[in-house]
């Protein structure tokens, strides 16, 4: 079991960010939409691929919230629109061109040892993995990154914002 720091990201409402953004936890409500992307521990690199930064946060918009025992950031649903403005000019794939493995390791995204993972996944065709391939590594981060543009769309399109939680 890999255990770490895990990334899950869902939608809120304008009104709930404003009112998380205050501390008015009261005032909080659930979105109706439930949609949301867990990024595992993949998080940082997802983060690397969309910004080229290799700071332990998530995206560069959020407000880290007070008084909550693990990174809690939300996002506007304005820097929600702006993003997926960015991102609806590119793919997962284009953004995928700047994987490497190494060079993670070498820039210390976490969850660190990217090179020795591929030998230690168990993915459905773990022979592969095993033989040094990072094919199945690299699919299965350009599908995260899938999973979080749809997300980020889905936001912009019904004007909310998103919550990410790192713990």
């Amino acid at each position: 079991m890999r255990l770490g720091l895990r990334a899950n990201i869902w939608l809120v409402t304008p009104k709930t960010f404003e009112a998380a953004k205050r501390g008015d936890w009261e005032n909080c409500a659930p979105c109706e939409d439930k949609t949301s992307v867990d990024l595992d521990k993949d998080w940082h690199a997802i983060h690397y691929l969309l910004t080229g930064d290799t700071k332990s946060t998530f995206l560069h918009t959020g407000v880290q919230l007070a008084g909550v025992d693990e990174h809690y950031e939300l996002h506007s649903p304005q820097d929600v629109a702006a993003l997926h403005s960015r991102l609806s000019a590119t793919s997962a794939s284009a953004l995928m061109s700047t994987f490497d493995a190494k060079k993670f390791d070498e820039l210390e995204i976490y969850p660190r040892g990217w090179v020795t993972s591929i030998a230690v996944l168990t993915p459905p065709d773990a022979a592969e993995a095993n033989a040094g391939s990072d094919k199945w590594l690299r699919a299965h981060i350009e599908d995260l990154l899938a999973q979080f543009i749809a997300l980020v769309e889905r936001a912009a399109q019904k004007g909310l914002g998103i919550c990410v939680t790192i713990a």
